[in-house]
């Protein structure tokens, strides 16, 4: 997923945060025009219910509907849906009055609009995203310097600081009171576009975090995530260090044969499900899935940290892919499709454990000798007509006694000493 799918995800919630806000905002004055209707007039009265029932009801349906795909045409219905309803207040405002809201209000206008630089900043902060944020600031403090403006054109307006002429005067402006507004404003303002950013930063920050997590999913099952998340281990940062580690090989049988007739998309389709089957059996198992190579699964048991029981671990893995593939096999003969076998080839032994490549792609997997024993155990599976072999190394730490054919001697391509396989039914 990319980051700025990621993003989006989070920038989902700010504008839901905004859509909470409105409808609490249209509530509360649905309520207020109810309870002092008898102090407006009969139409304002009429489009201010209105007003406030259709904007709630349309901010709902934003809230509702929202998601990462149609986030942007919902943004712009946001928007122009505030603009409308801030045209049909101002609309339902005249006709309550037949001044200008400055000659009725006088500087008292100037208090109230200082109190709403917090309110448009709480909630343009909202939207968490910077950019958004930053444009409406923009809006919501033009509005601000309008009304200033407006205030200023008024006749015989000035600044004083006699406390006599600020209480009885409508056009004296308290000088004190007028530059810690602008400075209070102007921290405000500074301070939210700060906190903006500093939230962008931190929303791709938790994109990231989140990308690696699906990382992790593709590899390691929910519960050694989470143990993951809960150590100190480091993926990403831990140094190469030997564990101890059960490794299975899988592969499907006749693979080759089996997909000469069939076209790629075909292979393909075939490929995913049995990779999808074995994924799913591993993470249950506690696994881990290392690569797949061609029809070949490759998994470990006891990485990134061990589970303390990792060869039972394995071998209740194989025991559960050979249900799931039994059940297969009924699927695809139903189906009237070629039947489809596997081998399972386990071994356990040392291991370097760590990120492997270069500075542009690093793979964490497992190598060694334990590695390369596990896949030519699998490939013996088809010398010795086994669906699943395990080493004696293996066998040992299991903590059941399972019943095995014993092969001594046996000599795996490229390695000097002989080892001892047990060939087992599941």
């Amino acid at each position: 997923m990319l980051d700025s799918e990621l993003k989006i995800k989070r920038y989902v919630h700010g504008l839901r945060s905004v859509c909470i806000i409105l409808i609490f905002v249209g509530s509360v004055e649905f309520f207020l025009t109810l309870i002092f209707s008898h102090h407006i007039s009969e139409l304002a009265y009429t489009i201010a219910m209105a007003r406030c029932f259709v904007g709630s009801a349309l901010y709902l349906t934003i809230l509702y509907f929202a998601n990462e795909k149609n986030y942007n045409w919902l943004l712009a219905a946001l928007i122009i849906l505030y603009l409308v309803t801030g045209f049909v207040y101002n609309f339902e405002y005249g006709l309550n009055t037949k001044n200008e809201s400055a000659e009725i209000l006088g500087i008292r206008l100037l208090d109230l609009n200082f109190v709403g630089v917090g309110v448009g900043c709480l909630l343009a902060l909202q939207f968490g995203r910077f950019y958004v944020t930053l444009g409406a600031m923009i809006f919501f403090q033009s509005l601000l310097a309008l009304t200033l403006y407006e205030i200023f054109q008024l006749d015989g307006l000035y600044f004083t600081l006699d406390p006599t002429k600020i209480a009885s005067d409508p056009l004296a402006i308290n000088k004190f009171s007028f530059v810690s507004y602008i400075t209070a404003a102007a921290v405000i303002i500074f301070g939210t576009i700060l906190l903006a950013w500093r939230n962008e930063k931190n929303i791709e920050d938790a994109a990231n975090q989140e990308r690696s997590t699906a990382v992790l999913g593709r590899y390691f099952s929910p519960e050694v995530r989470e143990e993951i998340k809960k150590s100190s281990y480091s993926v990403v940062e831990n140094d190469d260090s030997e564990q101890y580690v059960a490794v299975m090989f899988t592969d499907i049988v006749g693979f080759t044969k089996l997909s000469e007739g069939m076209g790629s998309k075909e292979v393909l389709g075939l490929l995913s499900q049995y990779q999808s089957k074995m994924v799913k059996t591993i993470f249950e198992c506690g696994g881990s899935v290392d690569k797949f190579i061609g029809d070949a699964v490759m998994a470990t048991f006891g990485t990134p940290i061990s589970r303390g029981n990792d060869a039972q671990n394995a071998l209740k893995c194989a025991r559960q892919m050979q249900i799931e593939m039994r059940e297969w096999e009924k699927e695809r003969e139903n189906n009237g499709e070629p039947k489809i076998e596997h081998r399972i080839g386990i071994h356990i032994g040392p291991c370097f454990v760590g990120n492997v490549g270069s500075a542009e792609r690093v793979e964490f997997t497992v190598i060694g000798d334990t590695v390369n024993v596990a896949s030519r155990v699998c490939d013996a599976c088809k010398d010795l007509n086994a669906k699943v072999i395990i080493t004696d190394e293996m066998k040992l730490r299991l903590s059941e006694n399972i019943p095995s054919e014993t092969i001594e001697g046996f000599e795996i391509r490229g390695r000097r000493e002989k080892i001892t396989l047990h060939k087992i039914d599941l």
